[in-house]
């Protein structure tokens, strides 16, 4: 769970460093909650990685086309599981909002 810890901050972390993503949501989910208490006060990341599936919430920038921002975002995931020796599924990118 460490690894998935690490690799669940590094991620949001990436995402975050994109100038087409504005925001990454907060999970709304049991799961989250989970990950808050296993972080020991480290701060839950609201990148969810469970079973080589990795999920995230984020809002656009004005101007960003959203079918390619959810693409690097897929593309970061993958490298960042990769340098983290994580097995990895897919990407779950769910686009909260779109600024325009």
């Amino acid at each position: 769970m460490a690894h998935a810890l690490a690799a669940e901050t590094d991620i949001e972390r990436r995402i975050l460093a994109l100038r087409t993503v504005s925001r990454v949501y907060p999970l709304s989910t049991a799961s989250a909650v989970l990950r808050s208490v296993a972080a020991r006060g480290e701060g839950a990341s609201r990148v969810e990685v469970r079973d080589g599936v990795v999920r995230v919430a984020i809002g656009t920038a004005a101007g960003s086309i959203a079918r390619q921002v959810a693409h690097d975002v897929h593309e970061l995931a993958v490298e960042a599981m990769a340098a983290h020796g994580l097995r990895f599924v897919r990407t779950e990118v769910e686009i909260a909002t779109v600024e325009i």
